[in-house]
């Protein structure tokens, strides 16, 4: 161990804070297993005596972990009953209380403390200045009214958790928030755009996929007109009408979704339109290739791959 004379009071009380929490969670988990066995042993009906030897055990080498966290603290504690700085102690509690001392006749033994070391060794009006509202009068009476009556300024471990904890949750909020926005498609003008099946959507994997399924809607609706049938009942020329208003209304979609992917990729409607309906023409000429037109549609699908090919060389592979 170091020479404690030379040592700060600041850090010889950092020390013996964490002493002090270990030592506290060995007696609590200590008094706890004590009040069992007590109870095993004034109620024996209800446990059983083979339980007893383990608790005893258990006790047994709880207080050899008190015992051994004392005898490093007790150097500690020589040395500060030798030199007697200034300590600052604050009650964990809501609204707890500054001490200078864990033996405050306003305290119980069940109190909870977190000891403030960055205090130690300091002028006391200087620790009272700092406590403000939290100063306990018992162990500072002479804190003038102007003091006790402004917000404390420490910062407790507690606090200083919760915070962290806080900032942390803000930070992933904002990355959550940031990733959303990076994938999420606005029109230029604000209108909506779509995702499958004519969803309203804006992440940009909705909306590509939706605009194509609209390509393919739009060719497996031509196939269909072109065989005469429909699905649907009504007169040739109920039907005609609404084939028409659904082409308008996948159409109108599908042109708001490519002017909005434009702007997401900062491309023109032209690439947008062209890539699109390439990604439509392959999964039509996959899953509908019963149509009578397939070969110009595999054409057609063999033209725009070329051609958003050589575009992508072009702009330098993007």
């Amino acid at each position: 161990m170091s020479d404690l004379g030379t040592r700060t009071p600041t850090d010889i009380d950092t020390e013996l804070a964490g002493y002090y929490a270990e030592r506290t969670d060995v007696m609590q988990k200590l008094d706890a297993r004590e009040k069992e066995l007590a109870r095993m042993r004034r109620e024996p009906r209800y446990y059983s005596a083979s339980s007893i030897p383990s608790y005893e055990e258990a006790i047994e080498e709880l207080e050899q972990q008190r015992d051994a966290i004392r005898a490093r603290e007790l150097p500690l504690e020589t040395e500060w009953q030798r030199r007697q700085w200034t300590r600052a102690f604050i009650v964990t509690n809501v609204g707890g209380h500054v001490h200078r001392t864990l033996a405050c006749s306003t305290t119980f033994p069940t109190t909870s403390w977190e000891w403030l070391p960055q205090y130690s060794g300091h002028d006391e009006a200087e620790i009272v200045d700092a406590a403000g509202e939290l100063a306990c009068t018992i162990c500072y009476p002479s804190a003038p009214a102007s003091v006790l009556g402004k917000p404390s300024s420490i910062v407790t471990r507690d606090k200083a958790e919760r915070d962290a904890r806080r900032t942390a949750r803000e930070q992933a909020a904002a990355e959550k928030a940031a990733k959303k926005a990076a994938k999420t498609v606005r029109h230029p003008d604000g209108l909506t755009t779509y995702g499958t099946y004519g969803y309203e959507a804006d992440n940009i994997t909705s909306v590509t996929s939706g605009s194509v399924s609209m390509v393919v809607d739009i060719l497996s609706d031509a196939a269909t007109q072109k065989k005469g049938a429909y699905p649907y009942d009504g007169t040739e020329g109920e039907r005609a009408d609404e084939q028409r208003q659904r082409k308008a209304s996948i159409a109108g979609k599908l042109r708001t979704n490519l002017e909005a992917l434009a702007h997401f990729h900062g491309t023109t409607v032209e690439v947008q339109e062209d890539l699109i309906r390439e990604k439509g023409l392959a999964k039509y000429v996959k899953d509908y290739s019963w149509t009578e037109d397939m070969a110009a549609h595999q054409d057609e699908l063999k033209t725009l791959r070329a051609k958003n090919r050589d575009r992508k060389r072009a702009a330098g592979g993007k």
